[in-house]
């Protein structure tokens, strides 16, 4: 998925991505709600690079502590740099934490825009994942948020 919005001006965006990506600092005035929302603190953006590790990871999976990682990044493209966000989920410690890599030079595409993109798991019906309905349950999530 891709979201893009403009910044014609080439406004400088995302001034601090370590304190963004801070998954031990949250804040939202509609925390109570059970939707996606956006707080001061990139609360949107760590829901967001989380939806890859939830969407491989089982639900009810009791004490089991295997280190299961979803290794593809939430991609951030803006003034001309592209950074690459990873989650690192550390279920003994109950730890969430971010690994950013960046900045790269950022040449192609449309520099007048910033631009969030994350790639979610493909489940194929093989291993532990599969859920015959996963994409209704899918389409049905993100519809609604």
């Amino acid at each position: 998925m891709k979201v893009l919005n403009s910044n014609v001006n080439n406004i400088p965006v995302f001034d601090n991505l370590k304190a963004t990506f801070d998954f031990n600092q949250w804040y939202s005035s509609k925390r109570a709600q059970h939707r996606l929302t956006c707080g001061s603190l990139g609360d949107a953006l760590k829901r967001i690079l989380g939806m890859g590790y939830a969407s491989i990871t089982r639900i009810d999976v009791g004490d089991s502590f295997v280190d299961k990682q979803y290794n593809e990044p939430l991609i951030l493209r803006f003034n001309g740099k592209e950074y690459r966000v990873f989650i690192q989920v550390n279920k003994a410690r109950q730890e969430i934490n971010s690994e950013i890599q960046g900045p790269y030079e950022w040449k192609f595409g449309n520099n007048s825009c910033i631009e969030v993109e994350i790639a979610l798991p493909l489940l194929t019906g093989q291993g532990d994942y599969y859920y015959s309905d996963l994409e209704d349950k899918l389409r049905n999530y993100y519809f609604r948020f």
